[in-house]
C-alpha cells in the first residue's frame, strides 16, 4: 500500500508540473499577441496621422492649382481608431499630432483654420481659405 501512495504522490506531483508549465507557456504566448497588437495599433495610427495630413495637403494643393470660385468640402474624422488628435495649420504647415505621435507637412500659404468633422476650403481672390471667408 505504501508503494501505491508514493506513485499516486509522484503523480500528483508531475500532474500540477505539466499544468504549472501549461500555464507558464500560456500566459507568455498571451503576452507575445499581446505585444505584436500593441505594435499593429501604433502603426495604424502612425499611418492614420499620416494619412490625415496628407489629405488636407492635397486639399490645399488641389485648391491652389484650380479657379476662383472653387470651393469644396472634406470631412477629417474624430478620432484615430480611439486615439484622440489634434489637427492644426502653423505657418505654412499643417501639424497632425496625437499624444503619442505627430505629422509635419508643407502646404501652401492658407488662411483660416482646419478641424476635425466637415471642413469647407475655397478659394477666391487668389486666396485659399479653410473654414472661413475669404477677403
Amino acid at each position: 500500500m505504501s508503494v501505491n501512495k508514493k506513485m499516486r504522490g509522484q503523480l500528483s506531483i508531475e500532474f500540477i508540473i505539466f499544468i504549472s508549465f501549461a500555464m507558464i507557456m500560456m500566459v507568455s504566448f498571451l503576452v507575445i499577441i499581446y505585444e505584436r497588437e500593441q505594435n499593429l495599433r501604433a502603426a495604424r495610427q502612425i499611418q492614420e496621422l499620416r494619412e490625415i495630413a496628407l489629405r488636407v495637403q492635397s486639399e490645399i494643393d488641389t485648391a491652389s492649382v484650380v479657379e476662383d470660385g472653387y470651393l469644396r468640402r472634406f470631412t477629417l474624422p474624430d478620432n484615430i481608431y480611439g486615439l484622440d488628435y489634434q489637427i492644426f495649420i502653423v505657418d505654412n504647415y499643417v501639424l497632425a499630432t496625437s499624444e503619442k505621435y505627430s505629422e509635419l507637412l508643407s502646404i501652401i500659404p492658407c488662411k483660416g483654420e482646419v478641424t476635425k468633422g466637415v471642413n469647407t476650403i475655397r478659394k477666391e481672390n487668389g486666396t485659399i481659405c479653410l473654414n472661413s471667408e475669404c477677403p
